[in-house]
């Protein structure tokens, strides 16, 4: 009984090409496992960061006007980046009397 290998010499240069061939088929299925992986991560990743997202903004009101002191928040860094993310963003939009509060906000983080 021989082995897997003498198969492959008795090929000769169509070993090459067999041997590319399955190489090729286990880049793939490597780079398809790869995605998939990233992809549930990402799903995983951004489910979770909307529902914090969610839980601020049924608390942005207290957070903007600072009964929500910023020292209960501002360690969390994923909560942090949210939070200054959503006040620059109204910030774009607010009138004078907001945005002065917005900025006020923003100065208390530093």
């Amino acid at each position: 009984m021989g082995s897997a290998f003498n198969t492959f010499r008795k090929l000769g240069p169509a070993a090459f090409v067999l041997k590319a061939i399955v190489f090729v088929i286990v880049a793939d299925v490597l780079l398809l496992a790869f995605i998939l992986l990233r992809r549930t991560y990402r799903k995983w990743y951004f489910a979770k960061r909307d529902a914090r997202m969610l839980a601020i903004r049924q608390r942005w009101k207290a957070l903007i006007s600072g009964q929500i002191p910023y020292a209960t928040w501002r360690k969390k860094t994923a909560e942090r980046e949210l939070i200054e993310t959503m006040v620059l963003d109204a910030y774009e939009v607010a009138n004078p009397e907001e945005s002065a509060r917005l900025l006020k906000q923003l100065g208390a983080e530093s």
